[in-house]
């Protein structure tokens, strides 16, 4: 796949996603940004435990501690707390990347109205 093809994949999903973020109504879409979640743990963790209608339990934030079976292939990244070190790790590769992110400009900066909860619309 070309990366002219993903830049085109990215961008439908984008507009697919800008389509519910306007039409569904607030309590039936949250938008969670990777980001934000790495960023800010803890306020993100309790904003959508609250959207999902289900009580805090402070254990969703010491899920790394959990001795249940585990079957992923990141099984060493569930054993260790959140961390943000690799956000910009693509960036060294950014220059091998031009073609797909052209034109992506701005998409990550679109402020979903589906990003805030509680909110009204």
């Amino acid at each position: 796949c070309s990366q002219e093809t993903l830049r085109e994949h990215y961008k439908a999903l984008h507009e697919l996603a800008r389509h519910w973020d306007e039409v569904l109504p607030a309590h039936q879409l949250l938008t969670v940004r990777y980001e934000d979640v790495v960023n800010n743990q803890e306020e993100m963790t309790r904003r959508i435990i609250d959207f999902v209608g289900l009580e805090w339990e402070d254990q969703c934030l010491q899920f790394h501690k959990t001795e249940r079976a585990v079957a992923t292939a990141s099984l060493s990244q569930v054993r260790q707390p959140m961390y943000n070190s690799s956000l910009d790790s693509w960036r060294k590769y950014e220059h091998r990347l031009a073609t797909l992110t052209e034109g992506l400009a701005g998409l990550h900066e679109v402020e979903w109205a589906s990003s805030k909860w509680p909110r009204e619309r």
